[in-house]
């Protein structure tokens, strides 16, 4: 089965909070195409983060995409691989 799958989140009520976005691949399978993160403000302002499948596919567990200080609307920019050890301390 190629086809992806999506997963959506909304947070709300939480407009004095900073969400991390951590992207895991869970299920350890070797994914055959790029992991799309797009993220939606509360004013609708769009950011679109394409993940590249072989950063999946070696020793990296996961992906720490970025965080959102909700208060601001504001995303700052982390793209850095991070092991499941840190994504559960989190």
């Amino acid at each position: 089965n190629n086809i992806a799958k999506k997963e959506v989140i909304s947070i709300l009520g939480m407009q004095d909070r900073t969400f991390s976005v951590l992207v895991v691949n869970y299920n350890g399978e070797t994914l055959k195409q790029d992991a799309i993160v797009v993220i939606t403000l509360a004013d609708g302002r769009t950011k679109t983060y394409t993940l590249p499948a072989q950063r999946f596919n070696d020793d990296t567990d996961g992906i720490y995409v970025c965080d959102i200080i909700a208060q601001s609307s504001e995303i700052i920019e982390i793209m850095q691989d991070f092991s499941e050890s840190e994504a559960n301390y989190r």
